[in-house]
Order: structure tokens, then C-alpha cells, then sequence
């Protein structure tokens, strides 16, 4: 369960660097499908373009769950302190 929590962690705060080396293969195997005229290494495209988005796409879901528990927090804390600034 802590290793779970340390990933979601990273992946919450560093979506776009944990998703970055996956855009690289995307973009290889387009560069590579494109060059060499190999239309498996399209395969390439796909697939890291996917785990790219999946990768970005769980971060964002962390990162709304956060923002909306914060709000929550902080509108709880508001109420309980109408006096507080």
C-alpha cells in the first residue's frame, strides 16, 4: 500500500515528466514509421502515445480529487471560523 501512495504521489505532482519518456517513444516510432517506411514501427505510435495519455489522464484525476478535497477543507474551515481571514 505505501509503494501505491509514493506513485500516486509522483504521479499527481509529476504527471507530465512520469508521461514524457512514453511521448518519446511515440514519437521515435513516428519518426522511425515515417523515415524507413516500417509500418509496424507505427505499432510504436500507438502504444506510447496511449500510455502517454493514461499516464496523464490518472494525474489529472489525483489532482481534481486533491483540489476538490481542498476546497471542501477549506470551505469547512470558513464556516467553523467566519472571523478568520
Amino acid at each position: 500500500m505505501a509503494a501505491g501512495n509514493m506513485w500516486q504521489k509522483i504521479l499527481e505532482s509529476q504527471r507530465q515528466s512520469a508521461a514524457l519518456p512514453f511521448w518519446g517513444i511515440a514519437g521515435l516510432g513516428l519518426l522511425f514509421g515515417i523515415s524507413l517506411s516500417q509500418p509496424l514501427d507505427f505499432i510504436a505510435v500507438l502504444g506510447g502515445g496511449a500510455a502517454a495519455i493514461a499516464i496523464q489522464r490518472a494525474g489529472w484525476k489525483l489532482q481534481a480529487k486533491r483540489l476538490l478535497l481542498q476546497t471542501f477543507e477549506n470551505i469547512e474551515y470558513r464556516i467553523a471560523n467566519p472571523n478568520a481571514d
